[in-house]
């Protein structure tokens, strides 16, 4: 497997950041959904290193288990409620269970927290669908066609595993 950690270019054309800083977030995002997961010692397999939709296989028994796609967005300030999450529309077929949602604030050491998650299905059921190019009502210009959704509106971090363990 080659190292792919930072490669100081996108992904591919649906990456949003185009030198590749978001790689960066992704895996630190990547890495405190991890610990969160050895707090609670369940079993998982971390397979984000193979650039595919899915960051984590979390195994609930040995013949059940969900995947996860962490989507973590870089920052200059700590995110709040009301900020929206943003899940490109090229990944909406993914086949992945939950989407796990957190954001690195590069003006505070990258510190990165875990702040929402819900269900693909619900996620898509209920966001906002936006194009690249629109402009939000603070202004903020789409750089992407994606699903948006309020923070919020999903569910905290703080009860995942307790839903989690309820998938088993």
């Amino acid at each position: 497997m080659a190292n792919n950690f930072y490669t100081g270019e996108r992904f591919n054309r649906h990456t949003i950041c185009e030198n590749g800083e978001g790689q960066i977030a992704g895996r630190l995002g990547e890495a405190e959904f991890a610990r969160l997961l050895c707090l609670h010692s369940p079993s998982f397999s971390w397979i984000g290193a193979h650039a595919g939709p899915v960051d984590f296989e979390v195994h609930l028994t040995q013949e059940k288990s969900i995947s996860v796609d962490v989507k973590t967005k870089l920052r200059t300030v700590r995110a709040k409620p009301h900020y929206d999450a943003h899940v490109t529309l090229s990944q909406k077929n993914y086949d992945v269970d939950i989407y796990v949602f957190a954001s690195m604030n590069e003006r505070d050491a990258n510190r990165v927290e875990l702040i929402s998650w819900c269900s693909k299905p619900w996620f898509w059921r209920n966001a906002r669908t936006v194009q690249a190019g629109d402009k939000d009502e603070d202004g903020y210009i789409e750089e992407a066609d994606a699903g948006k959704m309020k923070y919020s509106n999903m569910t905290s971090i703080d009860v995942l595993w307790e839903k989690i363990e309820g998938y088993a």
